[in-house]
């Protein structure tokens, strides 16, 4: 399997003072969407109400995509909506006050290849926040740079990573963002490294078939390497469980979000997991990812920890 992708980053500095929230996922998504919609609007007049050109439309491509027919993958038949390939990129440091003079840094990643021209629709988006008001205190930035689009791509063969060494060591899974995967329709309290594995390479797959490569190899040898993955067993869990609401603006109504905060820490066979683990950093997991959710870094550590009571992360 095999993901592109395009990376912009920006810098601001505060102007007028705003809390940010202890989940700022939905503030953002709610900005860069609003500015998407108008900065990527394909009719010569902004459409104000309803979209009058949904096939042309960015906001849509990138955030509300639909399900090609035909699917390009059995994962995706039945499916309502695409998982979207835009991802905001941003800190998660809980509720804090922002002064004036106080940096703010935030991007955005775009999976798929990005045409030049909505490369620049990305870049105008970010130039344009300082017109937002941001936060129950409408705060504002002033624009101090923007980077230039950096794009790239990474991947991964199931049958190569199959052949990789299967000697035991360990790695730190970080959660940067909350990971929502649920079960029976809540959240998954505890995580265990066969299903988040699962998970991950439903979502890579589904991804590289719509804004990638997909090798049907992947599917053929998946099974040996989801066997493998009950091999792997969690040393320490250090995860909070959050929950919160978000409120959207276009329907006036409030939306719940779960997920888990924190580290896990892993020990069994991973050599083989290294690549495909790399890809989900890329693509983040689980539920709401449009929404800066499923943030994930991985730290291969040079000596396993003692295994203990798992504890949880302080509030």
């Amino acid at each position: 399997m095999r993901l592109p992708y395009t990376e912009l980053f920006a810098t601001y500095q505060v102007v007028t003072p705003f809390r940010l929230a202890a989940h700022p996922g939905s503030m953002w998504r709610g900005v860069i969407g609003r500015l998407l919609r108008r900065e990527g609007c394909a009719r010569p007049r902004v459409c104000q109400e309803s979209c009058q050109s949904p096939a042309e439309c960015l906001y849509r491509k990138l955030f509300d995509p639909p399900v090609p027919v035909p699917p390009p993958h059995h994962f995706l038949r039945g499916e309502r909506e695409a998982p979207p390939p835009l991802l905001p990129l941003f800190g998660w440091n809980g509720s804090e006050q922002l002064k004036v003079g106080d940096s703010l840094r935030i991007g955005l990643r775009c999976l798929g290849a990005l045409p030049s021209v909505h490369q620049a629709a990305l870049r105008n988006v970010l130039a344009a926040l300082p017109t937002a008001r941001l936060g129950r205190d409408a705060g504002q930035v002033a624009l101090v740079l923007v980077s230039e689009p950096q794009q790239d791509e990474r991947s991964a063969s199931v049958r190569d990573c199959l052949k990789q060494p299967q000697d035991s060591f360990s790695v730190r899974m970080q959660l940067v963002t909350p990971l929502w995967i649920e079960q029976q329709g809540r959240l998954l309290q505890q995580l265990d490294f066969p299903r988040v594995f699962t998970d991950m390479m439903r979502r890579l797959t589904k991804l590289c078939a719509l804004y990638g490569t997909h090798d049907p190899d992947d599917d053929i040898h998946f099974s040996a390497l989801r066997t493998l993955a009950s091999q792997v067993r969690v040393l320490t869990s250090r995860l909070t469980p959050l929950h919160w609401e978000r409120h959207s603006r276009e329907s006036d109504t409030r939306h719940l979000l779960h997920g888990q905060l924190g580290e896990l820490t892993l020990h069994g066979p991973l050599a083989p997991f290294l690549p495909l683990l790399r890809l989900g950093e890329l693509a983040h997991l689980g539920k709401a990812t449009s929404f800066g959710l499923g943030r994930m870094q991985v730290h291969v550590l040079s000596e396993p920890p003692v295994a203990g009571v798992a504890e949880p992360a302080p509030p």
